[in-house]
């Protein structure tokens, strides 16, 4: 087998051609073709470009109150700002409660989505609603999960661009711990056997 590739390396030689290396060439270069290094040159404008998520933490304090007639958790800036909220929405004894997440600005200035960054993982939802911007999941959901767990920064990314750094707290976990309550989860196999006894 080994005889027969080197047999084979002059074709396969032959086949990539003969062209030679201009030892003068020039390696390219970011400039434009008709501009020096010294040049002032204008960017090209990039609409798909990353922005930055870098954003200073916002000074502030979570006090409990109440949204919709639901236990919620607001965070207020040191200037007196409603910035974003935590709350429980209690859906009676037939049926599991929700974990809700608002965010305190107007609708038109979201955008398309809004992400939620935490040292738990990070969620992303398709906004609904004015203000605030509510994301409400069961509390089975990974976001319910991942707000019950979070430590550090709570970190809100908007479609737009508005990034938003907050803390999260003792008294945030808490309260998404006992809304989600006895939840435990129930894999399709303790199901079955469960069935069986």
């Amino acid at each position: 087998m080994r005889l027969a590739l080197l047999a084979l390396l002059p074709v396969m030689l032959a086949a990539c051609g003969n062209e030679r290396i201009d030892p003068e060439a020039r390696m390219p270069t970011p400039y434009p073709e008709d501009s020096e290094p010294g040049e002032t040159v204008t960017p090209v404008s990039n609409e798909f470009a990353v922005t930055s998520t870098e954003a200073s933490e916002i000074e502030g304090e979570w006090t409990a109150t109440r949204i919709g007639g639901n236990e919620t958790l607001v965070f207020t800036s040191a200037t007196g700002e409603q910035i974003a909220g935590v709350g429980c929405q209690d859906r009676g004894s037939d049926a599991a409660n929700g974990v809700m997440f608002h965010r305190f600005m107007a609708f038109e200035d979201v955008g398309d989505s809004i992400s939620v960054y935490t040292s738990a993982g990070s969620k992303s939802y398709g906004p609904a609603g004015d203000n605030p911007v509510t994301i409400t999941v069961g509390e089975d959901d990974p976001f319910a999960v991942m707000l019950a767990s979070a430590r550090g920064d709570i970190r809100i990314v908007t479609d737009s661009g508005d990034v938003t750094v907050i803390p999260t707290s003792d008294e945030v976990r808490a309260l998404v711990s006992d809304c989600r309550g006895a939840f435990v989860y129930t894999s399709p196999a303790d199901e079955e056997e469960t069935e069986e006894e």
